[in-house]
């Protein structure tokens, strides 16, 4: 545990250092860093406190992203490392229904036909993806007249691996419940730590970003990770199923009573794991000097958050006011040139942080 830390911590030194050198050695060099969270009142530690989804009564989502970015441009093409972590959980109602009752009749888990003949017919989905990687990559873009095209090709180092899906549903007292679940360092389920650095994993992605400039108006549309992957090796699978059916006709033709739960792990197994794409659509209208109105949307998949607000800026310092116009949370920030920070909260738990800085060398 503390020869996993240490290394941890020279490994987060040793990529500043050399973040540092490479800006000062070469000019057109930019810096950037670009953070989100949003939530719709899902706490982002939700499946490792399974505590906190006993307070959720409907469908909640939460996504969270940041990148830390240096790249070199020459010309119309871009080289960079980038340094990024995702988060992406969603749970809808059948699935909460679900949780919330198993955790208030403990005794579901020795009957299983308690919870079929009480929730009622539910489609049950919740899924838990977190990932830590490095990028390196190469960018070339295209002008014509009021419209700019960017084109990223990207070669991907996994350092950490958390794909957690539950899925199935409870039909006419039926219920058949999949939990399918991909890790390479830390099961948050069993809370076991693996501390062994070699599992890696590597792959490749696009990005395409197009840009769209009209007098005071501007647009952009990024998707990130088209057609991306990441290639695993030795991590562990888990594979549980839940079924409330437990008598089963064997074929010496007399009936046997299954468990209602029953599991196996997987270890040191290969896993193509298929990116989900993420996408910003960002909206820009400058009204004068003071005042300029964003409507920016973050989205992971089918789960987006819609969130205008305007900024009034002077001097170099920008006051920003603003609503998540899915969740209706108001947002309030404050930034100074190319530094931006805008967040939100509420009596529950901090629903949204913006958090972005860029430089130029």
């Amino acid at each position: 545990m503390v020869i996993y830390t240490l290394n941890s911590k020279i490994k987060r030194v040793v990529f500043i250092t050399t973040l540092f050198l490479y800006s000062t050695l070469f000019a057109n060099t930019n810096i950037s860093f670009d953070g989100y969270i949003y939530s719709d009142n899902l706490k982002l530690n939700s499946f490792e406190n399974k505590q906190e989804i006993k307070n959720y009564k409907k469908q909640n989502n939460a996504i969270g992203n940041y990148d830390l970015d240096l790249n070199y441009q020459y010309e119309d093409f871009i080289l960079g490392i980038n340094n990024q972590q995702s988060i992406n959980i969603m749970v809808n109602d059948g699935f909460i229904k679900t949780w919330n009752f198993v955790n208030q009749n403990f005794d579901t888990l020795l009957n299983s036909q308690q919870i079929a003949d009480n929730i009622g017919n539910i489609d049950i989905q919740g899924d838990y993806k977190a990932s830590k990687s490095y990028k390196v990559y190469i960018q070339k873009g295209f002008n014509y007249n009021n419209h700019s095209f960017l084109i990223k090709a990207n070669i991907i180092k996994g350092t950490q691996l958390q794909e957690l899906s539950t899925y199935g549903e409870n039909k006419d007292s039926h219920f058949l419940l999949y939990i399918d679940y991909y890790y390479n360092n830390k099961n948050i389920v069993t809370k076991d730590d693996l501390y062994d650095n070699s599992y890696y994993g590597y792959g490749t992605s696009l990005d395409f970003d197009y840009k769209y400039k009209y007098k005071n108006f501007n647009a952009n549309i990024l998707l990130e990770d088209l057609f991306g992957y990441i290639n695993w090796k030795n991590v562990t699978y888990m594979r549980y199923i839940f079924d409330s059916n437990t008598k089963v006709l064997g074929e010496d033709g007399f009936y046997h009573l299954n468990a209602f739960g029953q599991g196996k792990y997987y270890y040191n197994i290969n896993y193509k794991q298929k990116l989900d794409i993420k996408y910003k659509i960002n909206l820009k209208y400058k009204v004068n000097n003071i005042l300029t109105i964003y409507n920016n949307i973050q989205g992971i998949k089918s789960t987006y958050f819609d969130h205008l607000y305007l900024a009034f800026s002077k001097n170099n310092i920008h006051v920003n006011i603003g609503n998540v116009l899915n969740t209706n949370t108001l947002t309030y920030g404050l930034g100074y040139k190319n530094f931006n920070l805008i967040a939100s909260k509420t009596n529950t738990n901090t629903q949204s942080i913006i958090l972005s800085m860029k430089y130029k060398f």
